[in-house]
């Protein structure tokens, strides 16, 4: 009994119209998880960088770093504003005003940091000393030396120890993605 063996070296139409489908599919799914991750990457940085300014700013009131000629009387500090156009970056400053004020007013301007591209400052949550919170639209945290005590500031009003926050969470944005940086009165910093 001999047996006819067919030795096609070839692909057929349809063998190659699947694979090729399979591959677009393939290489479809990898570009949308890229551009997931990009922007997964981008919002993270944001918050990190953030995170680490706040960090300086109480590091720079530790070290008595100067503004002008003299260390700030008040400290260092981060001022947020969610309002757009101003949603897209905050201000390191230098509370110099005498008495301190604990909030940001334009003549303590330090340095202002831009967020990545895209990014936001979409809400700013602020929680008084029984721990409620509530939005705001501007806020500022400053370190006010030696210890460095920690004042969480909505900037509608006054800062004082009787209105001073608990709190601060400043929630960024990337389309639908969202990151909270959280400082607490003790002036440890998280990131969700």
């Amino acid at each position: 009994m001999l047996l006819k063996i067919n030795n096609n070296q070839g692909y057929t139409l349809i063998e190659l119209l699947v694979t090729a489908s399979i591959m677009a599919l393939m290489s479809a799914v990898a570009v949308a998880n890229y551009k997931d991750y990009g922007h997964s990457r981008k919002l993270q940085m944001a918050a990190q960088v953030l995170a680490s300014d706040i960090r300086m700013a109480a590091s720079y009131s530790l070290s008595q770093k100067k503004f002008t000629a003299l260390p700030p009387r008040g400290g260092w500090g981060i001022y947020v504003r969610r309002q757009n156009p101003n949603n897209i970056f905050y201000i390191l400053f230098a509370d110099s005003v005498v008495p301190a004020d604990h909030r940001y007013d334009g003549a303590e301007f330090f340095r202002q940091i831009d967020l990545e591209d895209g990014v936001v400052i979409d809400n700013i949550i602020f929680h008084n000393s029984l721990g409620a919170g509530s939005n705001v639209n501007s806020a500022s945290i400053t370190f006010e030396p030696p210890h460095p005590v920690v004042w969480i500031c909505d900037q509608s009003g006054a800062c004082n120890a009787a209105n001073r926050g608990s709190e601060l969470e400043i929630v960024l944005s990337l389309g639908s993605d969202a990151r909270t940086v959280k400082v607490n009165a003790s002036g440890m910093v998280d990131i969700d």
